[in-house]
């Protein structure tokens, strides 16, 4: 996953020298008061933490600690953290791990990681207790993974390698290698199209594979690079946006595209966490920067005025948009209430150093409108909701953002931060 400006934050040691994010305030019995805070604890993590799963079934949620290439395993409940794994086999270190896909019904969840050659590899762990089972090699610069429980079968993008490992998630073993035109860079599921699409860069297209065999089937899009995926299972679409804000409607099963619009934005991390779709609404949720203005590539970007966009997944109209600044990294929808949620990385200086804390905002998924906001730690980076646990889950990385040493410890408010945390709360109160 390219490393975004949007994207990663702090503990509760430095609450108090934060800047304070006001909360909505109610009329009662003619005083003013303040709905009760949604936040239920914070806990400490590893080193950068990057990615989080949730499994509702085991009521665990696993984040990976990328520097430190390990997974954090806590109860997804009351956010407790019960044990930390490490990834890499004793005598074969690793030096990053990426993203986290989890297949409950196979009771296992996967990893992807590397060494300082780039070597890729998956480890496989027990959904329940955490413990590593299996750790398989895969391709070269692995960048992004996705898990289809239909078919049990487990995608990894190998950026530098140009392929697909497809693994088994009942046995974690590798099944078969696919080759992809360009470099792989992220990949997403569409369970109800038996489809994996993903985004390949160099010749930029967006490749469907058979979510059984790993074949290539369908080549689609082109021109400018692909930067965000929105699957609606409901309807058989899928939505991209891509870096000149083009908006296309395509086929989930085929690739073919059914309509394109302008009006997109810039989009960046949208498709990583695919859980941006309201399929009962027939709704995609979209945000980023003016397109040519991706905000990823200096620390001022994180400063630019961008969009969030709500998407007809029938017709690929946008129906609804609003600026906002800074523009948010992460959305998921919770659909329960009504809402969508973004987290919003804060204030950063010229230096890319957090000079402060991020934010949590709560929006009407109709309107758009903004319900709450709740300050995080210093830059959330990504966030899950567990509907049926009642519980949303924000992961705060503490990095720096300097590129010369991206993901590095930075100093805030006079703190060093080693680590990164994550903040628990309660969905019914936001």
């Amino acid at each position: 996953m390219r490393p975004s400006w949007l994207t990663l934050g702090l503990g509760v040691a430095l609450a108090a020298s934060l800047p304070v994010h006001h909360s909505p305030v109610t009329l009662t019995s003619g005083a003013l008061t303040t709905p009760p805070s949604p936040i239920l604890r914070t806990v400490p993590v590893g080193a950068w933490p990057s990615a989080i799963a949730v499994d509702a079934s085991t009521r665990r949620a696993f984040v990976v600690n990328a520097r430190d290439a390990s997974v954090s395993v806590l109860d997804a409940q009351s956010g407790a953290v019960l044990r930390t794994v490490a990834l890499a086999p004793a005598d074969r270190p690793f030096t990053y791990a990426g993203i986290i896909g989890v297949d409950a019904p196979a009771g296992h969840v996967f990893v992807d990681a590397r060494d300082e050659t780039g070597q890729g590899y998956v480890s496989m762990l027990d959904a329940r207790t955490g413990a590593r089972l299996r750790t398989v090699r895969v391709g070269l610069q692995p960048f992004g993974l996705a898990v289809d429980a239909a078919t049990a079968r487990v995608f990894v993008a190998n950026g530098q390698s140009g392929t697909i490992s497809i693994l088994d998630s009942h046995s974690g073993a590798v099944v078969a290698t696919t080759p992809v035109e360009g470099r792989p860079t992220w990949l997403v599921a569409a369970p109800g199209a038996t489809r994996i699409l993903v985004n390949a860069t160099g010749t930029p297209h967006l490749a469907l594979l058979d979510a059984r065999t790993g074949a290539r089937v369908a080549r689609a899009l082109g021109g400018a690079g692909i930067g965000a995926v929105a699957v609606d299972e409901r309807a058989g679409r899928v939505i991209t946006d891509d870096s000149a804000g083009v908006l296309r409607l395509l086929d989930a099963r085929t690739g073919a595209v059914r309509a394109t619009r302008r009006g997109g934005v810039d989009a960046l991390t949208s498709s990583i966490y695919p859980d941006n779709v309201d399929m009962r609404l027939g709704r995609a949720y979209l945000a980023g920067p003016p397109p040519g203005k991706d905000s990823d590539q200096s620390p001022a970007g994180s400063r630019i005025t961008g969009a969030l966009l709500a998407v007809d997944t029938r017709t690929g109209t946008v129906v609804g948009r609003v600026s906002v600044t800074p523009h948010p990294n992460m959305i998921v929808v919770d659909a329960v209430h009504g809402h969508i949620l973004t987290v919003v990385i804060g204030p950063i200086d010229s230096a890319g150093n957090p000079l402060g804390s991020g934010q949590l905002d709560i929006r009407d998924e109709r309107t758009l409108r903004l319900v709450r906001t709740v300050r995080m730690g210093v830059a959330p980076y990504v966030l899950a909701v567990a509907p049926s646990l009642g519980r949303v889950y924000v992961v705060n990385a503490a990095i720096s953002f300097d590129p010369s040493s991206y993901g590095s410890a930075p100093t805030v408010a006079g703190h060093t931060l080693t680590h990164g945390t994550v903040t628990v709360l309660d969905l019914a109160r936001l």
